[in-house]
């Protein structure tokens, strides 16, 4: 005996499908947030290493370099957004900033703050 439902859809099926479309679209745009900000980390990480080995830094000089850096990770970061502190035991990187993650309708900020520091001779 042959099935005769041409077309026809359950609707629990409709709307199961609909709630897991909307959970993979908050998941990509939460992840894309985080992804910029590991991808920020690592860059930070990789220009501490050069800061603490230099006894009389240019702060100016790093800020902009960290400015570009966050540009390439799609980050909008400042220059009052950074604080580079460097002392006898060795250098310190503070950043803060806010990303937006746009939703339909919705817009919302995640704060962001990354602090790295390296110890001199390590």
């Amino acid at each position: 005996m042959l099935l005769t439902n041409k077309g026809n859809s359950k609707i629990g099926c409709t709307i199961y499908l609909i709630i897991i479309c909307v959970i993979c679209y908050f998941g990509y745009r939460w992840g894309e947030a985080k992804w910029n900000y590991e991808s920020m980390k690592k860059e930070t990480s990789e220009l501490i290493k050069i800061l603490a080995t230099e006894k009389t830094p240019q702060i100016d000089k790093y800020k902009k370099i960290l400015i570009n850096k966050a540009e390439l990770c799609n980050i909008d970061l400042y220059e009052e957004d950074i604080e580079i502190t460097q002392n006898n035991n060795g250098s310190v990187i503070e950043l803060s900033w806010e990303t937006p993650v746009d939703f339909p309708g919705y817009t919302y900020y995640l704060d962001h703050r990354l602090v790295v520091s390296k110890k001199r001779g390590y």
